[in-house]
């Protein structure tokens, strides 16, 4: 009687392993699970790591050939200020001239 007690309590012992056993393997397949999930989100994160860094590096370099041309042209517009300036100072001196030959040849110098 008391060897099927003991052979009962095994039993009962053994299925319990078997349910702590199972319950082990379970989380190992959820952590396994777990880290691949991780993993993949690090992996896309990288991935979208590079991708925003390529456009930042883009747009930089964008920035930089605006900001050269913006220079550029400031300096054309600042020549061309400077030539129209120069213009208007000469058609001046052409109109003084000229008002100055209209008065003399009214005058019959």
């Amino acid at each position: 009687d008391a060897l099927r007690e003991e052979h009962k309590a095994g039993k009962i012992l053994l299925e319990r392993q078997g349910h702590v056993m199972r319950e082990l393997q379970d989380r190992c397949e959820e952590g396994e699970r777990k880290i691949k999930s991780l993993s993949e989100a690090k992996r896309k994160g990288e991935k979208e790591r590079t991708s925003l860094k390529e456009a930042f590096q883009a747009l930089e370099q964008r920035f930089l050939e605006e900001s050269t041309n913006a220079d550029r042209l400031y300096r054309e517009c600042s020549v061309t200020k400077d030539k129209l300036h120069a213009n208007a100072v000469v058609n001046s001196q052409l109109f003084q001239l000229m008002s100055s030959l209209i008065a003399s040849a009214d005058r019959g110098d």
